[in-house]
């Protein structure tokens, strides 16, 4: 079942980075995908063109350090292995980013570093529930309050 969800939530950032337009997704419910068979690598490596004082800007990135996080998280429950997880969840990060650029959406490198940015925020609350700092109870451990 881990597997399950793991290679779903792999399917779903992978529609959710590379359809035409999430705004259309998300009215219609429907992806949809336009090849381009010759994209811009260069655009990848620019750092230029991003409205980083924007508040827009700002939630979407930390979207995609979330999502990733949880990405992280999902991994890490099927293969059990810090290290394993780390690469996988970054490694995904590259591939959705590049993957973007034959699909006429916006990927470049500074995104993999927003992404890898949520796979370490996943990696350090990871390290703290090990040193004992965050406490995860069960829901059938919680107190009632009847």
């Amino acid at each position: 079942m881990r597997w399950v969800t793991a290679i779903s939530y792999l399917v779903l950032i992978f529609i959710f980075t590379c359809t035409e337009k999430l705004t259309r997704l998300y009215i219609e419910g429907i992806p949809r995908f336009r090849w381009n068979p010759e994209p811009d690598y260069s655009a990848f490596f620019d750092f230029t063109s991003y409205p980083f004082t924007s508040p827009a800007y700002i939630y979407q990135k930390a979207g995609h350090a979330l999502a990733f996080c949880l990405l992280a998280a999902i991994v890490y429950m099927v293969v059990n292995r810090l290290g394993t997880t780390i690469l996988i969840s970054a490694g995904y990060a590259l591939f959705t980013e590049v993957a973007q650029l034959f699909f006429y959406r916006t990927g470049c490198l500074l995104d993999v570093g927003f992404d890898a940015g949520g796979v370490v925020l996943y990696v350090g609350l990871y390290w703290l529930w090990k040193k004992g700092l965050i406490i995860i109870q069960k829901a059938e451990d919680k107190p009632s309050n009847l």
